[in-house]
C-alpha cells in the first residue's frame, strides 16, 4: 500500500500526521509495511505551508495575549516559534517519517509541471477564479 497525502491534509488537518487520523495512518503503514509517498516537491510545499500556518497562529496568539493583558492590566511576555524554528521542526518531522517514506526525487519534468500549474493558478486568480 502506498499513500499520498494532500498538502493541506498533511499540514492543516493532521498537523504533520499527529492528529485527526494521522497517528492511525502511521500505525497502519507500519503494520502493513505500507509507504507514504512524499515527492520532493511536496516536501517543499509541506514546509512552506507549515511556516504560513504557524505565522497565522502566531498572529492569533499575539491578539489573545494582548486582550488578556488589557483585561488583567498586565503585560504578557510570550515566546512562540519563529519561521526558522517551524521550518526546522517540520524538517525533523519529515525525517522522523523517513522509515515509512517512499522517495520521489524532484525531476525536471516535475519542475516543469509545477511551473505550468503555478502559471495556470495565477491566470485563474487574475480572472476572478475561473479559467
Amino acid at each position: 500500500m502506498i499513500v499520498v497525502v494532500n498538502t493541506n491534509v498533511f499540514v492543516r488537518d493532521t498537523h504533520l500526521l499527529r492528529k485527526k487520523g494521522g497517528p492511525e495512518l502511521v500505525r497502519l503503514l507500519r503494520a502493513t509495511t505500507g509507504q507514504l509517498l512524499i515527492p520532493e516537491i511536496l516536501q517543499k510545499e509541506y514546509i512552506d505551508l507549515a511556516v504560513r500556518t504557524a505565522s497565522e497562529e502566531r498572529g492569533k496568539v499575539g491578539k489573545s495575549l494582548s486582550v488578556l493583558g488589557t483585561l488583567l492590566g498586565l503585560p504578557f511576555d510570550h515566546s512562540v516559534p519563529d519561521d526558522d524554528a517551524v521550518r526546522l521542526g517540520t524538517e525533523r518531522r519529515l525525517d522522523a517519517l523517513k522509515s515509512l517514506t517512499l522517495p520521489d526525487p524532484l525531476t525536471d519534468e516535475i519542475k516543469a509541471a509545477a511551473g505550468t500549474r503555478s502559471l495556470g493558478s495565477r491566470s485563474c486568480n487574475r480572472c476572478g477564479g475561473s479559467k
